[in-house]
């Protein structure tokens, strides 16, 4: 599995300048691969990049907080104040719910956090907004920042279903094929097919490594 960080923004008291609602089709700035960089940027990681981001991790500059989650728990739907499952983070390293919100009249959403939002407000642990909103920002300035990592999930199978139509069905055997969906990227592993987040993703159970390599998340 690799991880690849695709969004950047520095110490600053305005959130990332981002309006894509974490689609992956907004870029800016100069790309730097360092995580702890005073530079604030986007490069694209939507499907016309090659990249299929299927889970994202969310880490603040000083890697002391960090959130993981599918790209369905955040994208492809309006939700406000509602509970969005999280896969891990820094303050609970288990799955979990979390309410954020991504309404379609506010730039600055999807807010992503720690915590629940209204919670999280209060004790700096938003960790994901856009719009360069000025508000709620004080990891920013505290942690060095806040990144966005995507990651390409080995033995993961893809909807690619052109009206985005919900099936739901299931993998088969050893995740060699889903119905209405492609192929996986790679299945020679002998796993079983686990659900994370939508009846399309279907991902290889196993541990998933700190991408800093500092232990397992």
């Amino acid at each position: 599995d690799v991880w690849k960080l695709v969004r950047r923004q520095g110490p600053a008291d305005i959130w990332h300048a981002a309006t894509d609602k974490l689609m992956g089709t907004d870029e800016y700035g100069t790309y730097s691969p360092s995580d702890s960089s005073g530079d604030s940027f986007s490069i694209k990681f939507d499907a016309s990049s090659g990249m299929r981001c299927d889970q994202f991790l969310f880490m603040s500059g000083d890697r002391t907080k960090w959130l993981i989650a599918t790209n369905a728990s955040i994208t492809g739907m309006h939700y406000e104040n509602t509970p969005r499952l999280v896969e891990r983070s820094s303050v609970n390293k288990f799955p979990h719910m979390v309410r954020w919100h991504n309404r379609p009249d506010s730039p600055e959403d999807p807010w992503v956090s720690l915590t629940d939002h209204d919670v999280a407000v209060q004790n700096g642990d938003v960790i994901y907004g856009e719009a360069a909103w000025p508000a709620h920002a004080q990891l920013l300035q505290d942690h060095n920042g806040a990144n966005v990592f995507c990651r390409i999930m080995e033995g993961t199978c893809h909807n690619d279903r052109k009206d985005g139509a919900e099936t739901g069905r299931d993998c088969g055997g050893e995740c060699e094929a889903c119905n209405g969906c492609n192929k996986v990227i790679h299945h020679n592993k002998k796993l079983a097919c686990t659900t994370s987040g939508d009846p399309h993703v279907r991902t290889f159970a196993g541990p998933n490594s700190h991408p800093m390599g500092q232990g397992e998340f």
